[in-house]
């Protein structure tokens, strides 16, 4: 989705608002996957206080990963559309809670 949409922008867009737009998106979809990966791709059948564990551990690191992704494009990224950053990052946590939703009902 991520890149469906940044090939409709680039034909209006600047190049520092693409630039921002992916940043934005991969910061919302990189900790997302690791998260995933962290938590469901174990094997073996642990106790629930270590699926407990696990899950808080996963957490832990989607927000330090999300917090370094927006610190490393706000500290780097130039020039930077601030809207396009937390506008493609909007649009991918929608994406994966709707995504989710639609695979659990």
């Amino acid at each position: 989705m991520l890149g469906a949409s940044t090939a409709l922008l680039s034909r209006w867009a600047e190049p520092g608002l693409l630039y921002s737009w992916v940043s934005g998106g991969l910061v919302a979809i990189v900790p997302q996957a690791c998260f995933n990966w962290h938590f469901f791709c174990r094997r073996g059948a642990p106790g629930a206080d270590r699926i407990v564990a696990r899950g808080y551990l996963a957490e832990a690191g989607k927000l330090v990963l999300a917090a370094l992704g927006f610190a490393l494009i706000f500290a780097l990224l130039r020039p930077l559309s601030v809207g396009a950053v937390f506008a493609a990052w909007g649009g991918m946590l929608i994406i994966q809670l709707v995504g989710s939703w639609y695979l659990l009902r």
